[in-house]
């Protein structure tokens, strides 16, 4: 909606052909996106986007009701009013309406609407439908467009010495979580090498066959064979089940009814994502790693009965060699 937003000002600004061209040609962008995946036939947004945001599900899915998205909304602004980014982000979104108020006064219209309009609509867009945490990748970008417009509005206030120092300790209080979060990306890079991408190795060079996994990502990339995920972010069957409480009631049988029909012989998961395991599935090993950003420091590789064990255990023991240091395969009987 903030780039809906940002074509209005665009037309307040007085650049009608730039504003009228550039909402057309988003608006037959999502036209094609929407037609292309009702082809194909699933949902007009992604299935991650759906998994992740129940806004985003009751609003385009049948079903949902205006009670349901109602009651979506609330859980997220509870969710902002009561974490501490998010009220970090309010109190920023009030220093924002402030300043943007003096320049209105001032008689400064186009700073005051364009950058702090747009700046207060896209923090309560966030603030209404919008997520925190995860490595802090939801909520980064509204958080620097806060303080960057911020900084911008209140620009001529900084000529004052306490008004500096009082921005300073304002800006460290919001950014505290992300030194954090800086310091610590070498290392969560380091684990998704030692994970993901060894996964990904496996499933490329060694398996090359259909493959499930429920942590969806190098796995799949640049992968020529059939990927089937179970947590349902890359596999809308897996979404709509998990939407609608279809794999609650005899959730093992449903993973293993899932891995069957898509003809999968290999599944590489986190156990603790799963409350059952179907009986049948042998576990076979486990990858062993670091954890910074991954769900788990273990992936458990299982097979089906269907599958070639020997041949499996051995490709396994050739890749176990391969890996790097921090990473170690060990092998169950």
């Amino acid at each position: 909606m903030s780039i809906f937003l940002l074509q209005l000002q665009l037309l307040y600004l007085g650049h009608r052909r730039s504003a009228l061209g550039a909402a057309s040609l988003i608006v037959f962008g999502l036209c094609c996106w929407f037609l292309f995946t009702r082809s194909i036939g699933l949902p007009i947004l992604p299935s991650s986007v759906l998994l992740k945001s129940d806004i985003a599900a009751n609003a385009t899915e049948h079903g949902g009701g205006l009670a349901q998205l109602s009651r979506a909304i609330v859980r997220n602004v509870l969710e902002s009013i009561t974490g501490r980014q998010g009220i970090l982000l309010i109190l920023a979104l009030i220093v924002v309406l402030i300043l943007s108020c003096s320049a209105w006064r001032k008689k400064q219209y186009n700073i005051a609407i364009v950058i702090g309009g747009l700046t207060i609509f896209t923090g309560l867009a966030h603030i209404f439908g919008g997520h925190y945490g995860w490595f802090n990748r939801y909520e980064i970008y509204v958080e620097t467009l806060v303080m960057i417009s911020a900084l911008v509005l209140g620009r001529s206030y900084l000529i004052k010495a306490e008004v500096k120092y009082s921005v300073l300790f304002g800006c460290l209080l919001v950014i505290a979580p992300y030194i954090r979060s800086t310091f610590l990306t070498p290392k969560a890079a380091q684990n998704i090498y030692q994970q993901q991408y060894q996964m990904h190795r496996f499933a490329v060079e060694y398996w090359k066959q259909p493959i499930a996994v429920n942590d969806l990502g190098w796995v799949s990339y640049n992968n020529s064979s059939y990927v089937l995920d179970l947590y349902g972010l890359g596999s809308e069957e897996v979404r709509r089940l998990r939407m609608t409480g279809g794999e609650g009631s005899d959730a093992a049988k449903t993973l293993f009814t899932l891995v069957e029909r898509r003809h999968v012989l290999l599944i590489m998961i986190y156990d603790n994502w799963f409350n059952k395991i179907p009986a049948a599935w042998q576990k076979v090993a486990i990858l062993n790693t670091s954890q910074v950003t991954a769900a788990s420091d273990k992936v458990s590789f299982y097979i089906t009965p269907a599958a070639p064990r020997t041949h499996v255990l051995d490709l396994l023991h050739k890749f176990g060699k391969t890996l790097p240091k921090g990473a170690y395969l060990s092998t169950v009987y």
